[in-house]
């Protein structure tokens, strides 16, 4: 039976954390017994009974916005790394002091974009890590962690691969770019579809996408994660043909449903 939306959110807290208590073990046992379907779906029937709480709701909202921009980011720098390598390589004879300096101005430059990506990506994995910890005990979260344990978990879900075609993605060509990790600042590599920061899809467009940010208020324990963090918290990505999804209205929206099946539930048959 589905709890009343007016219950109040201590309430709702109180009932998650009672509830996890006793689901967990049984979710636990049903994974080890391959029956990892089953564990989702548990899951899920729990977090149509308790929902979130309004906090939780944005704090998923914020997980989702975060990591697309950790997707945007490593793309963008994995572009700048292949302009830094090609530079390199490319130097010019050193008898020509005015080329010399030119070349190592744009040197530089490179290098110090690369460096802000890297403290991008360090800066939004803070931000995840602090999301993790604020959604950690919910039904969801447990779900959407157990989908994640398969590295390929993207893959697999047909619908997200043919929306990556359909976007232009490199799902639709032969060239594998979707399938490749993405290196962090963390122990774990990022996996994900085409971004608008994607070179093989701007070559494929013959156009590169413009990508806007805004930034909004913070969250509340802003402190735990560093200064350049914070203005990831809260942030609204914007750009062409970007597909929007919101979380709450996974019963009544159809794409909703499906993105939050691809990067939640995993309800498809594909495992056991």
């Amino acid at each position: 039976m589905k709890l009343s939306k007016s219950i109040p959110d201590s309430m709702r807290h109180t009932l998650v954390k009672a509830s996890s208590s006793i689901f967990e073990p049984i979710e636990a046992f049903l994974e080890r017994s391959g029956k990892t379907q089953k564990a989702q779906r548990l899951r899920k029937l729990q977090h149509q009974c308790i929902g979130l709480s309004e906090d939780q709701w944005q704090y998923i909202d914020d997980y989702f916005e975060n990591e697309e921009f950790l997707y945007l980011i490593l793309q963008a720098r994995d572009q700048e790394l292949q302009t830094w390598k090609k530079m390199k390589s490319e130097e010019p004879p050193s008898d020509d002091p005015n080329e010399m300096n030119n070349y190592k101005e744009k040197l530089r430059e490179s290098e110090r974009k690369l460096e802000e990506y890297n403290n991008d990506v360090r800066s939004t994995e803070g931000v995840k890590k602090l999301l993790k910890w604020k959604m950690g005990h919910t039904p969801l979260y447990r779900a959407m962690d157990s989908q994640r344990r398969d590295a390929n978990w993207y893959l697999r879900d047909t619908w997200l691969r043919e929306k990556c075609v359909r976007e232009g993605g490199c799902c639709g060509r032969s060239c594998g770019c979707c399938e490749k990790p993405r290196c962090t600042r963390s122990y774990r590599e990022a996996l994900g579809h085409c971004t608008p920061m994607c070179e093989c899809c701007d070559g494929y467009r013959g156009k590169r996408i413009r990508v806007v940010a805004s930034d909004f208020v913070a969250l509340g324990q802003v402190d735990l994660i560093s200064r350049e963090g914070k203005r990831y918290m809260h942030s609204k990505i914007s750009y062409s043909g970007r597909v929007k999804f919101n979380p709450r209205k996974e019963k009544t929206d159809e794409i909703s449903a499906r993105l939050m099946n691809a990067y939640v539930w995993g309800l498809d048959g594909r495992r056991g």
